[in-house]
């Protein structure tokens, strides 16, 4: 969520990363304004739909597979730019023990 206005730069931009996680094309760019939330999921359920995932697959962690349109940066803001971001665990993953080197 943006906490305020930004006149110029500090966009959120994502982008397609379903080819390639280095050079796939900008798809949306997001302007900070104040109380605008931007959320998207990192990871997406495996087809068989089992949840736990049990499905392995390249860039899975935990059985989640990474969302290749979840790939996007902060580009530089040119003003001041304030933001709160939460993350959402899934509730069986015990983050305090999870593999952080993965």
């Amino acid at each position: 969520m943006f906490l305020n206005d930004v006149a110029e730069g500090g966009e959120t931009s994502f982008y397609d990363g379903s080819q390639s996680w280095q050079t796939g094309p900008e798809y949306l760019r997001v302007q900070p304004k104040r109380g605008m939330g931007v959320l998207f999921h990192a990871t997406v359920q495996p087809v068989d739909g089992v949840f736990p995932p049990t499905a392995s697959s390249f860039g899975a962690r935990d059985g989640f597979k990474l969302d290749p349109y979840s790939l996007h940066a902060g580009l530089p803001a040119v003003h001041e730019k304030y933001l709160l971001v939460q993350w959402i665990w899934p509730t069986y993953l015990n983050h305090d023990v999870s593999d952080l080197d993965n």
